[in-house]
């Protein structure tokens, strides 16, 4: 995420667009059929016995997913006053149950963000829920299934389009580069470097926020992405719990920049500036949010279930802000590293897509409603989208004009050679002035005398412009000399600016052995420049990329038609409800009192589902304060832990000192000492001296 690397936007869209929220549901799993959380009916037992004989007879879980209309219901058991079972209606872009495919939850939300970073355009592919809700298979898939298989997830699956495409685009340049890192207890670690740790986020005025000293590896096949994909996946922090076997313990991002443009004319690097485009894909896996008293998580799992907690809860607190109605004077992106690292990915210049994973169980049922919640507040995000195009920056523009000036030199390299050496002087005879005449003149020899001053003025005559030619010729000779000491000074200066191609280029005579070093050495160095540009022709075969993605594009069709289809089916719905209000016309006092009471009772029932979903809000709210509660005593007792040992081990007026040295770093987020300072000490010499301080390097503490 190297600041170099982006780009400032360029061509912007019209409107905003909202975040695309997805909604997806997994099975139930082996410890919850374990523990008995199949179904609604085990929960109500001692409630209605009513109740009990419906849920029997229909056999409805807790969740029930409607994918034809993006609709999530959610039964709540006992949770009001009357502790009756009450329903929740929620609507997505769309919604996927347990029999959905890892392919299907693709083309709804990975393949248009893809297609859209070919563009030019930022896209943001996040995965959000508790722990142990299918987020990690979600985003990478089930093992190491990187290949042609139904298990991969969203993050091999959005590979390969990309290069399918720089397969069939022979006219265009493509320069693909990816980043791995994660976020562990608030640090940030280089997941394909696992020696860099603790990295520093900073902020430039142009691109954004970045990240100092992150790994950027160039890859040109889909297989050397797969290879640091699984290098980092290995480093990557994991630990089992009560919830959840392979838990994911932080936060990871995996993302692919990718700049393009047509191809640079190597007499004309400068040109096809304006078809620089620059592309990012954040794919991102959260931590599941936890509950101490489900995990039963101590010590480094506790520490780590904390930062997770707060780095979700500013998330959280984010999207609050940016979906309140009244634009908020502050937003709250500081909060935590990964509201930073998602800057542009909530509210700023992102195409974005959240997938919500869910459970079934009656078990996490708080956890559900939670999460469900959370991404209806996400779907009021409104995000503004750009093209990024800004030639200036892009780093596939350096290494054109680099390739096209080191093909240029080698055309120009032995005219510049012996422009270089060639040194001849120009040597003209010159011929004295004579200017003599005859001093004896005779009347017999005047006519002599003066054809004879005649050819001698024509002769000097001659000589004068002879010698202003060479004088001309040696002005162009000195000219030619000082433009040739120019261009190499020039070319010089710009090879040592390119630190790969310093001292190779001599315009000085060389033996023959020296000349086919240098010469081997270029061209070594342009084959690598070139290897990191990708070739089209080298990537797969033509023929099967464009299969593919015929193939692609007529399930992209398919899709568009099925939604259109759905549209239709609702606006269709929405009319005839509203045709028959219209249309309704009483046939007596006691039809119309009948009528208006069914509508009285409806209104009554929207009233009690509002309160009942206050007070679950209330109790929400009372669940997180317990959860913070909990939090605060733990590190209360770290605090008083720290104090004891300070206190026993370390004398009250060094820590004095300390406090007052002590300073909070708002840039690296952390306590730094500030170095002493012994001016203070300084004092005045008292004997009688010439200098205002004696021994003024010495101090007294």
């Amino acid at each position: 995420m190297s600041h170099e690397s982006l780009s400032k936007p360029g061509t912007s869209s019209t409107n905003s667009e909202s975040v695309q929220v997805v909604v997806r549901c997994r099975s139930l799993s082996d410890s919850e059929i374990a523990k008995g959380c199949k179904e609604l009916r085990l929960f109500i037992w001692t409630y209605s016995i009513i109740i009990i004989i419906f849920f029997f007879l229909h056999d409805k879980e807790v969740v029930q997913v409607k994918e034809e209309t993006g609709e999530v219901y959610l039964r709540l058991c006992g949770v009001n006053k009357d502790k009756t079972t009450t329903e929740r209606k929620f609507t997505f872009d769309y919604a996927f149950g347990p029999k959905c495919t890892q392919e299907q939850v693709y083309h709804a939300t990975g393949r248009s963000i893809v297609d859209s970073v070919l563009e030019g355009y930022n896209g943001t592919i996040f995965a959000y829920g508790q722990t142990g809700t299918g987020k990690t298979f979600t985003m990478e898939g089930n093992g190491n299934h990187y290949t042609s298989n139904t298990l991969r997830g969203i993050i091999p699956r959005s590979l390969e389009p990309v290069f399918n495409t720089i397969a069939l685009q022979r006219d265009r340049q493509y320069l693909v580069r990816i980043a791995f890192i994660e976020i562990y207890n608030d640090n940030i670690l280089d997941l394909l470097n696992p020696n860099r740790t603790n990295l520093e986020l900073k902020e430039h005025p142009d691109t954004g926020v970045y990240i100092k000293g992150l790994t950027m590896q160039d890859v040109s096949t889909i297989e050397d992405i797969y290879k640091y994909l699984e290098k980092g996946k290995q480093n990557r922090h994991t630990a089992e719990t009560r919830m959840n076997r392979d838990s994911s313990r932080s936060h990871s991002i995996f993302t692919l920049y990718m700049e393009t443009c047509s191809q640079l004319n190597a007499s004309n690097p400068n040109e096809g500036d304006a078809h620089i485009r620059a592309g990012k894909l954040h794919l991102v896996d959260l931590a599941g949010s936890e509950r101490q008293s489900k995990t039963q998580a101590t010590g480094l799992q506790f520490t780590e279930a904390v930062n997770i907690n707060l780095s979700l809860s500013a998330l959280g607190n984010l999207i609050f802000a940016l979906t309140q109605k009244r634009k908020a004077k502050h937003i709250p992106y500081r909060d935590s590293k990964l509201t930073r690292i998602l800057q542009d990915s909530l509210g700023g210049n992102s195409k974005t897509v959240m997938i919500a994973n869910i459970g079934p169980a009656d078990y996490n049922l708080d956890e559900t409603l939670s999460t469900l919640r959370f991404a209806s507040r996400a779907k009021k995000i409104r995000n503004k989208p750009q093209i990024n195009e800004d030639p200036k920056d892009a780093l596939l523009k350096q290494y054109q004009q680099q390739i096209a000036l080191l093909s240029f030199i080698f055309s120009l390299k032995d005219q510049l050679k012996e422009i270089a050496t060639t040194k001849t002087d120009i040597h003209i005879p010159f011929r004295a002035d004579s200017r003599e005449v005859p001093t004896e003149t005779t009347a017999r020899n005047k006519e002599l005398v003066k054809e004879k001053l005649e050819e001698v003025e024509k002769q000097n005559e001659f000589e004068k412009q002879f010698q202003i030619l060479f004088v001309c010729v040696k002005q162009l000779q000195r000219k030619m000399q000082k433009e040739t000491e120019q261009l190499e000074a020039a070319a010089r200066a710009e090879l040592q600016k390119k630190q790969e191609t310093e001292a190779q280029i001599q315009m000085k005579t060389k033996v023959l052995e020296e000349k086919k070093q240098m010469q081997e050495q270029l061209k070594m160095k342009l084959e690598e420049l070139e290897k990191k540009i990708i070739d089209s022709n080298k990537v797969v075969t033509e023929e099967a990329a464009r299969e593919e993605i015929t193939l692609s594009q007529r399930k992209e069709e398919l899709n568009k038609k099925k939604l259109q289809q759905e549209k239709y089916e609702r606006i269709v719905r929405q009319q005839k409800s509203e045709n028959m209000k219209l249309k309704e016309k009483y046939e007596s006092q006691e039809a119309e009192l009948n009528d208006k009471t069914n509508k009285l009772k409806k209104l009554l029932h929207m009233y009690n589902n509002l309160t009942e979903e206050i007070e679950d809000t209330q109790a929400q709210f009372q669940h997180k304060r317990e959860d913070l509660l909990e939090t605060v005593r733990v590190l209360d007792k770290q605090i008083k832990l720290k104090d004891a040992i300070i206190k026993c081990f370390i004398p009250a007026a060094e820590v004095q000192k300390l406090r007052e040295r002590i300073v909070w770093n708002d840039t690296k987020e952390k306590w730094i000492i500030q170095p002493l300072n012994f001016d203070q000490f300084r004092k005045f010499c008292k004997v009688n001296s010439t200098y205002y301080y004696f021994l003024k390097n010495i101090v007294n503490i």
